[in-house]
Formats: structure tokens, sequence, C-alpha cells
């Protein structure tokens, strides 16, 4: 059977700053119903940019409001009010507002200090910077991509090595030799798939193929096919995409230890697999899960004392709504989902009725 994955939201938004910033050809998004919300917030945000608007709203999408926020922080002259939603204005910035001050933006946040919302002024930037064990790789990020700008001049200092920086330098790399022509399938969305599989390995016999994705991909949360591994899922590349299937020879273990420092986004599937197969789940690494769409720690914490069929709440939470629904847990909204996988209910749909 085969699955149809989203585009990396993660690659996108990088390619429309990137897009937005310089002159480079952005390859086809795909159709609008099926593109990740967070790609259109970001897309609206610039395009309300070059429209000269001064009020910008990120809704639930960190990736945009940290960087928009450096965007607008890096735009001389400009007058703007950068918000978004209650959970997004939960979430730190001050590591990046700090940041930017230091390089000379003048930021002012007009409720708590370190959070939107915020009123910018912007200016040239300039100095040196550091931005050392960084909350989230986003934040230098967010400074990598408005170097791109003439008027940006900063020596910017980070000890962060995370993969999504990673990705946000190779992606910049890559528009300076050629165009990138595709934006890879989603690693991220496929972890539901491989927890899917692990939980109901009996379903599908001949596995799940998820159409175009690839493993040699510049995702860090590729490791997927590595943690599930030893949970009885066996990984293969094709021609049409990547093979995922049952391998009832491996002996699961008793214990899993996990660090999900680079890969924070695998942990809803991962936790709730290891939970359902009786597999103790050892984890490091998780800080970041406090500040994501939820705290996921918390969420994940309803699982602990439920039992199948019950109805969870997602707590907003794209990634825990469907970590839910694939371990058979109801839900108490499927709307969050469109953040990153706007067809993943019908998806779901057809994996289950075509056992």
């Amino acid at each position: 059977m085969t699955i149809k994955l989203p585009i990396s939201k993660s690659i996108a938004q990088r390619l429309l700053m990137l897009a937005h910033l310089k002159d480079v050809t952005l390859p086809k998004l795909g159709d609008q119903e099926v593109l990740p919300q967070d790609v259109l917030t970001l897309k609206q945000m610039l395009q309300d940019f070059e429209k000269g608007k001064k009020t910008f709203d990120a809704c639930d999408n960190g990736t945009a409001a940290r960087f928009m926020l450096a965007r607008l922080a890096a735009t001389k002259g400009k007058q703007s009010r950068l918000t978004g939603s209650q959970q997004l204005c939960r979430r730190p910035m001050a590591q990046l507002i700090n940041a930017l001050r230091e390089a000379g933006a003048e930021i002012k946040c007009t409720k708590k200090e370190g959070f939107l919302p915020v009123r910018i002024v912007g200016h040239d930037l300039t100095g040196t910077v550091k931005l050392n064990d960084v909350i989230s790789s986003q934040f230098v990020s967010a400074m990598r991509l408005i170097e791109l700008l003439p008027n940006v001049n900063i020596d910017l200092h980070t000890n962060c090595h995370s993969p999504y920086l990673k990705m946000t330098e190779q992606i910049i790399e890559d528009s300076q030799t050629s165009n990138i022509e595709e934006i890879e399938k989603d690693w991220s969305a496929a972890s539901f798939w491989y927890e899917y599989l692990a939980l109901h390995p009996d379903r599908h016999p001949n596995g799940l193929l998820l159409e175009r994705l690839t493993i040699k991909s510049m995702q860090g949360d590729k490791v997927v096919k590595d943690i599930f591994k030893p949970l009885g899922i066996k990984t293969r590349q094709t021609k049409d995409g990547v093979l995922i299937k049952t391998d009832k020879n491996i002996e699961k273990p008793k214990e899993l230890y996990i660090n999900f420092k680079r890969c924070p986004d695998l942990y809803p599937a991962v936790f709730i697999t290891c939970r359902k197969l009786g597999i103790h789940l050892y984890t490091m690494g998780t800080a970041s899960l406090y500040h994501k769409e939820s705290n996921r720690l918390f969420a994940m914490a309803q699982v602990l004392k439920a039992n199948t069929g019950d109805t969870l709440m997602s707590f907003d939470d794209h990634r825990i709504a469907m970590a839910m629904l694939c371990a058979d847990y109801e839900v108490d909204d499927t709307e969050c989902i469109r953040k990153s996988y706007p067809q993943f209910l019908e998806e779901l749909k057809k994996v289950k009725n075509n056992c």
C-alpha cells in the first residue's frame, strides 16, 4: 500500500525565506490543499511584508516567528509588530531577541520580557553575536538566513550543531551552486507510519510504501529508520520511495535508550510505540519538548493510564494527535494536524480500511 506524505515543512520554510531574501527560484510547493499550514502561514507573512504591512501574526508557527523576527529586525527603518497564538507567546524567544539586540536591533517585548508579542524597529545589524547553548536551533538558523542581506554584517559565534542548522546551511550552499528542483518529503511525518506498522504488524504483510521519500535526505529525522529497527520495522529504498515492513525475526528489547536532542519531533511516535509494546523507554535530550506546540512530556503522560479507544487530549498539537490516532486512541481535536500533514486523516482511513 502506498502512503502519500507531505513535503518537509522545515525545508519548505527555509526555501521560502531564501527566495524572499535573495534571487533564488523556489521549487513547486504543491497543491494548496495538501500544503502544511505552517508553510502557508510563512508564505502569507512574507507576502504581507512585501505589501508593506506592519503587523504580523505567526499563529502557532514557531519557525515563522523566529525567521520573521530576524527579518523584521534587519529591515532598516521598518516599524512592525509580531505576535502569535497563546501557545506561541508562551514559547521562549529571549535568546534570539537578545542576539538581535546585540547586533543593533530595537525590540520591545510588550507583555513579558523574552516572549512574543514584540514591537520592532529595524536597523542595520553589525558586530559580534554569540548564540551558545540555544534551546532552539531555529534561533541560529534565523541569524544565518538574514546574513544574506547586504545590510547585515554580523560575526556569529555558536556551538549549535543541530541537524536543522545543518539543513539551513546546506540549503543556502545548494542555492549558490544550483537550483533546488524539488522539496523532500517529510521524515517527521513518516514516523507515524513506522509507529502504525510496529503496533499493527499483521495488518500489512507487504508493508507500506512511503511515496517519494528518500533515505538520502538532509533531514535529521531520517534516524527514525534506525530507532524503529529494534522495534521490528525494516526499511528499504525503492525507486518509488521508502518501503517499510514488519520484521518478525527481530526480538524486541525490554528496554530502549534514546537521546532525542537531535530529533525531538520523533518523541511522540516512539514513546507511544514503546509504551504499547511494553518496552521501557529511557530518554535523554527532552528539554525542548516542554516548549513545542504543547508540553509534549505532559501530553504523553496521558498514555500511561489510558486504554485503547479512550479519547485523549491533543493539546492542539499536531504530532500528539497523529501519534494518538496511530495507536487507536481517539483525540478531542484533529484540526491541528493540518499544521504539518493535511492529508493524514485520509491516509490513515485508507490504511485501516485496506488491511
